[in-house]
């Protein structure tokens, strides 16, 4: 619900998880509205999957404003 908020405010949001199909599933619903989604499937107790989320994001996003981990 967050992203989508963040999204519709105008933010560039990129979401982070395991579960390929809700991201995809909660891009869609970002997109449909308008929003800019990158989706970026990691495992956050993986350390080089979270480096390669974060440099997907650095390069198709830019520089992160906000951070929010849930």
């Amino acid at each position: 619900a967050l992203a989508c908020e963040l999204a519709k405010r105008g933010a560039k949001v990129a979401i982070t998880a395991r579960n390929i199909a809700a991201l995809d599933a909660l891009a869609q619903k970002i997109r449909k509205t308008g929003g800019v989604a990158l989706i970026t499937p990691a495992d956050i107790n993986n350390r080089d999957e979270l480096a390669g989320a974060k440099n997907a994001i650095l390069t198709q996003l830019g520089e992160v404003d906000i951070l929010i981990a849930n």
